[in-house]
C-alpha cells in the first residue's frame, strides 16, 4: 500500500511562498491599519474641541473679541486656555514655566523632507486624559488664534503635519474651523506643507489612506 506525501523540496518552495505572501501584503495591512486609527483619533480630537469651543463660547459669548482686545500674545494665549480647560479632559496643564517646550522643530512636514517652524508651540499646551496634546497660539495681536492638536500625543509617532498634527481656529463668530495660516497644499514640499491639511481630512474619507510614506 503506497503512501503519498510532500517531499522536502515542495515543502521549502510553499514556505517560500507563504513567505513572499506575507512580505507583500503585511505592509499593506499595516498602513490601512494605521491610517483606520489616526483617522479615528483626528475625529474623536475635532469633535472633543469642537464641543469644548461650543462650551466656552456658550459661558463666553464674545470669546472671540474678548481674545483679541488682549492685545498681548501670551496673554491672549492663556486667557483662550483658562475658558477652554473647564471643558476639556486636561491629564497635565503644561504652561511654558512647568513643562518642558516644546515647537514644531520637532515635527516633520507633510512630505517629511524637512523639519517645521520651531518659533510656534512654545507656550504651553495641554495633555489630555486620552494622550492627545492641544497647542495653543496667537499671532499678531491675537488677529489669528490657531489650535493645533497633536491626535496621538507629542511622544507618539508619526509626528508629521497633516498626518497627526493638524491646524484648526476660532473665527470672528466663534466657530472652530480648519486653520488656513499659510494656503499650502497637502502635498506642497515647503516647511509648512500640512498646516492646512486640516480641511482635507475632515472631507476626503480616504484622506489618511493616502497620506505619504
Amino acid at each position: 500500500m503506497s503512501r503519498k506525501a510532500f517531499t522536502l523540496a515542495e515543502t521549502l518552495i510553499t514556505l517560500a511562498v507563504i513567505g513572499v505572501v506575507a512580505a507583500l501584503t503585511i505592509p499593506n495591512l499595516t498602513r490601512k491599519y494605521q491610517a483606520a486609527v489616526l483617522q479615528s483619533q483626528f475625529k474623536k480630537s475635532y469633535s472633543t474641541l469642537q464641543q469644548a469651543v461650543a462650551q466656552a463660547v456658550k459661558e463666553n459669548p464674545d470669546l472671540y473679541d474678548e481674545i483679541r482686545q488682549t492685545g498681548n500674545n501670551l496673554v491672549g494665549i492663556d486667557y483662550f486656555k483658562d475658558k477652554l480647560k473647564p471643558y476639556l479632559k486636561v491629564a497635565v496643564d503644561c504652561r511654558s514655566d512647568s513643562c518642558p517646550a516644546l515647537n514644531f522643530s520637532s515635527y516633520r512636514n507633510y512630505q517629511n523632507t524637512m523639519s517645521g517652524w520651531g518659533n510656534w508651540g512654545w507656550t504651553g499646551y495641554f495633555v489630555l486624559e486620552d494622550g492627545s496634546s492641544i497647542f495653543f497660539e496667537c499671532s499678531g495681536g491675537c488677529a489669528a488664534i490657531p489650535i493645533f492638536v497633536d491626535i496621538n500625543g507629542t511622544k507618539k509617532p508619526p509626528n508629521r503635519m497633516g498626518h497627526d498634527l493638524f491646524a484648526f481656529q476660532i473665527d470672528s463668530k466663534n466657530k472652530l474651523v480648519p486653520a488656513t495660516l499659510f494656503g499650502s497644499a497637502c502635498s506642497a514640499s515647503d516647511v509648512f506643507a500640512g498646516f492646512d491639511c486640516t480641511k482635507q481630512a475632515l472631507i476626503d474619507p480616504d484622506y489618511f489612506k493616502k497620506l505619504p510614506r
